[in-house]
């Protein structure tokens, strides 16, 4: 499944992103005016882990444009709910002094996935094909998702 293979419309990348970006900027907003309680962090983590799995899941799935859009809008704003909470919680688990290194550590994890993410699926969907790729990054979302269940990433939050 490509995008190509869906719609002739010239607009077709910039509409993906929109659909994308736009809820994963809402929901990142979300975050900046309302407090979340820690004992609910795990459970909107597996949540959101779970909803992005389905969604990728769907992706290569899907035969209609508009499908696509509206998968992609629900990934935005399960990511932009996830990102800001895990960055937030890598600050929460650090002692006053070290919470400018532990956002930089983060982002340069983050920053990792960011370039290695699209080598690993790429290399996917150049020796297999572009729905495996889709089914890689689903298969570690679920992958996350138990490991927050599991672990429940209760931790002891510094005074």
């Amino acid at each position: 499944m490509l995008v190509t293979n869906l719609t002739d419309s010239p607009n077709a990348v910039t509409a993906l992103v929109c659909a994308f970006f736009i809820p994963h900027a809402l929901a990142s907003v979300y975050f900046m005016i309302r407090t979340l309680e820690k004992r609910l962090q795990p459970i909107i983590l597996t949540i959101n882990f779970i909803v992005t799995a389905l969604f990728v899941f769907l992706v290569p799935l899907s035969q209609s444009w508009m499908i696509v859009v509206l998968l992609h809008g629900g990934l935005g704003l399960a990511l932009g709910l996830l990102f800001p909470l895990l960055l937030a919680m890598v600050v929460q688990v650090s002692n006053k002094e070290l919470k400018n290194s532990a956002m930089g550590f983060y982002q340069s994890f983050y920053a990792i996935g960011i370039m290695l993410g699209p080598l690993f699926a790429g290399a996917i969907a150049e020796k297999t094909n572009v729905a495996n790729a889709f089914y890689f990054c689903g298969t570690l979302a679920i992958i996350c998702a138990i490991v927050v269940y599991k672990v429940k990433l209760y931790v002891s939050y510094p005074k």
